[in-house]
């Protein structure tokens, strides 16, 4: 660390010089606890070397008057700068202090910018933790999003396989109706997970078939009713069938009796057919009940 004087010797300007660039900013020298200044040995040589690049550029290119900064100065001595060892000389081991004082300062100033340092590097590293933790809180909203999409696709495919499964089996409207109703409340992610998709479109058949088992078994029973009354409609028929095919015999077997006979006989064959001629009876049991009525009566 260079002291005032010293600074300015090396830089060839006065020390009032060197107090008007540390107020504009150009030199940053450090304050012993004396209130001293001290000068960074670095910095006075890259200005030095500045100044002296920048004179040798300009030497020959300008008549202009030099700068009043590059001017010598009478210097004041001030109380808070001690004579230089040339006017005052001081005591070996009053220089050791002031340097021991002056090197203590610029290691408490690194200290503080090393912690300056340390804390905007804190910062700077909790803003990129936030904006990842932001980032992956995104991505995983993003993510449920949709999967909550694929979820709400698979359960209204499963729906739509319910309500096709109730048409093709036939169901009028208000049971196909029920079977929409049931399966809005019954199809939902709890019940439905990802791990059961290889069996739901059983499940769903087997929902729907339970839902329309009253329907079912309704059809089921008119079916049967309906088969009843048309097989029992074929039974009258052929019954009816076979009375008159005897009631026709015997008109051709009695052709050629007596009128008031024939209607006596007539009247006992029908009554004959009718009460013992059944579903299963034929044409030639029709002829049998009809022949023995006639032997009787030739007898």
């Amino acid at each position: 660390m260079l002291r005032i004087n010293e600074a300015a010797i090396r830089l060839g300007v006065a020390q009032a010089t060197l107090r008007r660039w540390e107020a504009r900013g150009l030199v940053h020298p450090v304050r012993t606890p004396g209130g001293e200044r001290r000068y960074d040995e670095r910095e006075i040589e890259e200005l030095r070397s500045e100044r002296a690049h920048e004179s040798s550029r300009a030497n020959g290119q300008s008549d202009d008057p030099p700068d009043s900064d590059e001017m010598p100065e009478f210097d004041y001595v001030t109380e808070d700068e001690p004579l230089s060892p040339s006017s005052a000389p001081s005591k070996p081991w009053e220089d050791s202090v002031h340097q021991a004082r002056a090197d203590l300062q610029v290691r408490k100033i690194a200290i503080q910018r090393d912690e300056i340092d340390r804390r905007v590097r804190e910062v700077a590293e909790r803003r990129d933790a936030q904006a990842r933790a932001a980032e992956r809180a995104s991505r995983e909203r993003d993510e449920q999003v949709r999967a909550q999409a694929d979820d709400e696709r698979r359960l209204s495919g499963l729906r739509q396989y319910g309500d096709m499964v109730a048409a093709l089996a036939g169901a009028p409207v208000e049971h196909r109706a029920e079977v929409t109703r049931d399966l809005a409340s019954y199809v939902t992610a709890t019940q439905f997970p990802r791990s059961a998709s290889a069996h739901a479109y059983q499940y769903i058949k087997v929902r729907v078939d339970k839902i329309l088992q009253p329907w079912c078994d309704e059809r089921e029973r008119t079916a049967r009713h309906a088969a009843d009354e048309r097989e029992e409609a074929k039974n009258r028929q052929r019954r009816k069938e076979v009375i008159q095919y005897g009631l026709s015999h015997a008109e051709r077997e009695t052709q050629l009796w007596d009128e008031w006979d024939r209607r006596d006989v007539a009247r006992e064959v029908k009554d004959a057919l009718r009460n013992e001629i059944d579903p299963e009876s034929t044409r030639d049991d029709a002829v049998a009940i009809v022949d023995d009525i006639l032997r009787e009566w030739d007898e």
